[in-house]
């Protein structure tokens, strides 16, 4: 993103917070439903791994920081 930002060319950012919307839902449900939409198998394992694993980090030029658990939201 940042070498984006350097060479003057467009970076977009996408941020989504879905916590709400899956505080009463069963995850199993959902990836059931997910698959039977025909949802590829990689996006199904990236929501299941979103969901229970919230974590973050950051990269700048290539160096990255060692990822540390979400805990500033509610999450189900």
């Amino acid at each position: 993103m940042t070498g984006l930002v350097d060479d003057e060319e467009v970076a977009d950012i996408i941020s989504f917070v879905f916590s709400k919307a899956f505080n009463t839902v069963s995850y199993n449900t959902l990836f059931d439903k997910l698959m039977k939409y025909r949802l590829d198998k990689w996006t199904v394992r990236w929501t299941e791994n979103w969901l229970n694993y919230w974590a973050q980090r950051t990269e700048i030029s290539g160096t990255k920081s060692n990822q540390k658990p979400v805990t500033s939201c509610s999450r189900g």
